[in-house]
């Protein structure tokens, strides 16, 4: 199980067709790299949302503007290896959330999402 974004565009990765990017966290220096996980008890199909956020998804995000570049460097894991959305409006770092829990790394504290 894994945190998968999958409302992007089709394009082929290595001769197959791609819809999906799996989130994975690491260090700033990025000497690891792992899987950001769902909460236990989770299902295939579990929405991902954050507190205070409406979620309205796109059934594929736009080809010519890409919402990933400035979502991206708002993405990272706190000091428990939870992963995390900083919210530019309030400062605060909001949790990646299913009806489960929260979706964090094994290992990687204060790391980077990408």
């Amino acid at each position: 199980m894994v945190v998968v974004i999958v409302n992007l565009k089709p394009r082929k990765l290595a001769d197959f067709m791609s819809q999906g990017m799996v989130l994975c966290a690491s260090p700033a220096d990025k000497s690891t790299i792992e899987f950001l996980n769902p909460p236990e008890g989770s299902v295939p199909g579990d929405k991902v949302f954050f507190e205070g956020y409406e979620s309205k998804p796109l059934e594929v995000l736009p080809a010519k503007k890409n919402p990933w570049d400035n979502v991206a460097p708002k993405l990272n894991t706190d000091e428990s290896g939870v992963g995390c959305f900083r919210d530019e409006a309030t400062g605060k770092n909001l949790p990646f959330k299913t009806e489960r829990g929260q979706c964090s790394a094994a290992t990687v504290k204060n790391g980077i999402i990408s």
